[in-house]
């Protein structure tokens, strides 16, 4: 009896013991297995991004609209501070490239007009976007990824708008002379036969004025040509190439324009003066880029609504469709910021982000025409307007904008740019035949480029 009784009670111990154990096992097991699942993920550092511009962008257009872009960031990247400093174009571009070659007080990211960008590439202090870029590239334009691509094929710059082009007419005063419009133009040339007819019936009135005064002006005529200005060689070195027989075609024509058929006049563009000759109606085709629709002084014409239209960049080459650009700008990364592969996805999420342009035009109550062509799908860039009788201004320019040729720029750029404006006052002002001119301008900026 007394040894059944202990056999029980052994018995039952063991199966305590192997309860206790299942128990501990099964704790065991909680701990090991499930509790990683329910432990909240770890937090993210807090970082910091610093950023430049001068107003063309989000972050620094007005404080309204950065805080309220900041906070829209925000909500999916929490950790991420966001410190936007506005500046002039001059020191945005000019603090930039101090401080890149110096090493020190760079920003995570700035922005840089398109025709600069090479310069700045060329200190060898941006950072590569190329793998993350990638996925956008079919719906950023060709030519401004070539813009921002290095001599090693990578690229280093996000496209943020373009100045992609169209042309504007007064279609009340094509009707009354019985003009052909310029959206039926066959080529450029078209301009000398209608402008010829218009001269004809009313002496007052030109069909064009020619730049004078700004460089971009004539670009916009090289480039839609297929000109260009410089070149970098296999070697690597850069030469000034404008003295080249189809930029020369281009300026001879330009120059032709006023001094052969007189169909056109020399003067200042963007000026009170241009438009005081616009109101008064001195000439009546106008070339226009994209930005000229939110930063031109309309009001003054005010009295000739319904009179403009837009159509597309008439061709150089008579059934070859070609368009053209007059400005536009990038943002890049620097090598001094820490955290660069954040810094790329804000500065994409900035220029691709449908709600961020969106909140730009009901905040600025304008925006910057954008590189990535989904944006440019926004009622902002496909609503009728009634200035240009009720036809949308920018739907030209977005037909057009796969004829932009590439034009390369190179790092010396800024060097061309100035000599570029004395040429231009050379053949304008003081009658210096366009390939003369043109050639002192080759030889000027490769000496510079030779040191």
């Amino acid at each position: 009896m007394f040894r059944e009784s202990l056999k029980t009670m052994v018995t039952k111990l063991q199966i305590g013991m192997l309860a206790t154990i299942i128990v501990v096992a099964s704790v065991i097991s909680v701990y090991y297995f499930v509790l990683p699942i329910i432990t909240p993920p770890p937090v993210a550092p807090q970082i910091t991004l610093t950023m430049w511009g001068w107003g063309g962008d989000p972050l620094t257009t007005n404080e309204e609209l950065r805080d309220a872009v900041i906070s829209l960031w925000n909500k999916t990247h929490p950790n991420v501070k966001i410190e936007a400093t506005r500046m002039s174009w001059g020191d945005v571009h000019d603090k930039s490239m101090i401080s890149l070659v110096a090493g020190e007080g760079a920003p995570d990211i700035a922005t840089v007009e398109h025709t600069q960008i090479a310069k700045y590439i060329a200190t060898g202090h941006l950072v590569d976007v190329t793998e993350k870029i990638k996925p956008y590239l079919d719906d950023f334009p060709k030519w401004m990824i070539d813009l921002a691509t290095g001599p090693d094929g990578k690229i280093y710059g996000i496209p943020i708008d373009t100045g992609e082009c169209a042309v504007a007419y007064r279609i009340d005063i094509f009707e009354k002379y019985g003009l052909k419009t310029p959206d039926k133009w066959e080529s450029w040339n078209d301009v000398i036969t209608e402008g010829q007819k218009l001269r004809a019936q009313n002496s007052s009135i030109w069909m064009m004025k020619v730049a004078r005064n700004d460089v971009n002006w004539p670009l916009m005529f090289l480039r839609a040509a297929g000109a260009q200005v410089m070149e970098r060689r296999e070697d690597g070195t850069v030469r000034c190439i404008i003295n080249n027989t189809k930029a020369v075609e281009v300026m001879e024509w330009l120059d032709s324009l006023v001094d052969v058929y007189d169909v056109a006049y020399y003067g200042d563009i963007l000026t009170e003066d241009d438009w005081a000759d616009l109101l008064n109606d001195r000439y009546i085709v106008l070339p226009v880029p994209a930005w000229l629709k939110i930063s031109a002084p309309w009001s003054p014409l005010l009295n000739q609504t319904g009179k403009w239209r837009v159509c597309r960049w008439p061709s150089w080459e008579p059934g070859v469709p070609t368009s053209t650009n007059w400005g536009g700008s990038f943002y890049y990364i620097t090598d001094q910021c820490e955290n660069p592969d954040e810094a790329i996805e804000l500065a994409l999420w900035l220029a691709t982000n449908a709600t961020v342009w969106d909140m730009t035009w009901k905040i600025a109550g304008s925006a910057v025409f954008p590189a990535y062509a989904p944006i440019q799908q926004l009622h902002w860039y496909t609503d009728p307007d009634p200035f240009f009788g009720n036809t949308s201004f920018y739907e030209p320019i977005i037909e057009g904008r796969p004829y932009v040729p590439s034009m390369y720029f190179s790092e010396y750029f800024p060097v061309f740019w100035e000599r570029f404006k004395v040429a231009l006052s050379d053949i304008a002002t003081e009658n210096v035949p366009p390939a003369e001119a043109l050639q002192r301008l080759a030889d000027e900026v490769n000496r510079e480029i030779a040191g």
